[in-house]
């Protein structure tokens, strides 16, 4: 199978790659506040699954005009809600009504991924991303996937996300003088191990 996993860096305004997205993949993947209104020819539209942080639950149970995914998950195939193990309980699923639940399949990761990302770098009392945490997941259940939107919070760019423009509070520069929940330089790191059967689809 083809996949594709579109993350949420500036990159993606680098090339036009939204209708090859849509048309060229078996799954598309998105991650927690992704957005394709008015971003389509850069990003597509398709979802076929949504990553989230366990701090995103609460899209489900309460849709947030702010937020695509909830308003669009029940026409998803798959959510996955990433919870760091220091806090991992399946419980969380309890906020998500039956009913919405057996229109699309929400599962919690397995707290094995996030492991397995700290067995390859130091994180200390640090946790990764949720994009980190969704590769090392498709990775087990794909032979290779292909990569969009992954910066690893790049200074090269004003903003840490493509929809954050005119956000002073999401510039990239105050996102390293304010945040210290994950590790950048780890991450990245990580996603150059030549272990990793990752594809960059702005050099397709």
């Amino acid at each position: 199978m083809k996949i594709a996993l579109i993350g949420n860096g500036s990159s993606v305004l680098d090339k036009e790659l939204g209708e090859y997205i849509d048309s060229e993949f078996d799954l598309v993947y998105r991650i927690n506040r992704f957005k394709t209104k008015g971003f389509e020819k850069y990003v597509g539209k398709r979802v076929d699954g949504w990553f989230i942080a366990d701090t995103g639950i609460q899209w489900l149970a309460s849709p947030s005009d702010d937020i695509e995914g909830s308003k669009r998950y029940k026409d998803f195939k798959y959510v996955f809600v990433y919870m760091p193990k220091f806090k991992h309980t399946e419980s969380v699923l309890n906020m998500i009504d039956e009913s919405d639940k057996s229109k699309c399949e929400v599962q919690l990761l397995p707290t094995k991924h996030e492991d397995k990302i700290k067995s390859l770098a130091s994180f200390g009392n640090l946790w990764p991303t949720t994009g980190l945490v969704t590769i090392q997941f498709l990775l087990e259940k794909y032979d290779k996937i292909y990569l969009h939107g992954f910066d690893g919070c790049s200074k090269k760019y004003e903003y840490i996300h493509y929809f954050d423009k005119g956000d002073e509070t999401r510039t990239t520069k105050r996102w390293y003088e304010k945040f210290t929940g994950h590790n950048a330089d780890g991450e990245k790191e990580i996603l150059t191990n030549s272990n990793y059967k990752l594809k960059s689809l702005i050099n397709e």
